[in-house]
């Protein structure tokens, strides 16, 4: 991930090739919560915002909220997006998750 954390700045979600999608930080309530909406992909260097493909998901929200739960902090992760998708972006949660899972608990 590389962002600029400026809401309304852009952020991006690459994998080790560089491709991947690009976003924007919609919201950031620190240290509570910040939303990214996603607004496109990139290939091969190229920033693709008018495809069908990104028409079909673009602006979909990803949200990240940290909540008190019992005198316990929970991280909280919630993602609007369409069911075809739901699949890959479950799969990058799961890898993503189980390292905060591990940088917070060392």
């Amino acid at each position: 991930m590389k962002s600029d954390w400026k809401v309304g700045g852009k952020t991006y979600f690459t994998d080790g090739d560089g491709n991947g999608m690009v976003s924007t930080i919609e919201r950031i309530d620190e240290p509570n919560e910040i939303v990214f909406k996603h607004l496109g992909m990139i290939k091969d260097g190229q920033e693709d915002f008018d495809s069908e493909d990104v028409k079909a998901w673009a602006g979909s929200l990803e949200k990240y909220l940290l909540v008190d739960y019992n005198g316990e902090t929970q991280l909280h992760v919630e993602v609007d997006i369409q069911p075809e998708y739901e699949e890959m972006m479950n799969n990058g949660f799961d890898q993503g998750l189980a390292m905060v899972k591990h940088l917070a608990e060392k």
